[in-house]
C-alpha cells in the first residue's frame, strides 16, 4: 500500500514492524478482545490444532484500525469504517513520532 502524503511524501506499507505504523483499538472494542485472548488461553488443554484456529480467529477478528505516520510532516492518516484514509495534521510545533516505542 502506498500512502501519497499531502506534504508529497510517500508512505509505503509494504511489510511488518514499520515504525511509522500503528493499530488504534476503541475503548468499546477492548473488553470483547481481552475476552477472545482469555477464552483462547482458557481453553489450553484442547488439540495444537484447535490452539491453532482459535489464535487465528482472535488474528482475525481483531477489532482495530491502522494508523499511519508521514516521516515527512507528522500528519496522521487513519483508516475509517468505510476504509477511506482520514488525515490530522499535528499542532505547529508539537509534532513528534507519536507511535515510536
Amino acid at each position: 500500500m502506498k500512502i501519497h502524503c499531502k506534504c508529497g511524501h510517500i508512505i509505503i506499507d509494504s511489510t511488518d514492524d514499520l515504525p511509522f505504523k500503528g493499530h488504534v483499538i476503541a475503548d468499546q472494542n477492548l473488553h470483547s478482545i481481552f475476552e477472545m485472548i482469555d477464552d483462547s488461553i482458557e481453553m489450553s488443554s484442547d488439540t495444537l490444532k484447535e490452539r491453532q484456529a482459535r489464535c487465528m480467529h482472535v488474528r482475525s477478528n481483531f477489532p482495530r484500525r491502522f494508523i499511519w505516520q508521514c516521516n515527512g510532516c507528522d500528519r496522521l492518516y487513519l483508516d475509517n469504517a468505510d476504509n477511506e484514509l482520514v488525515s490530522f495534521t499535528p499542532e505547529e510545533g508539537k509534532s513528534s513520532n507519536i507511535l515510536k516505542a
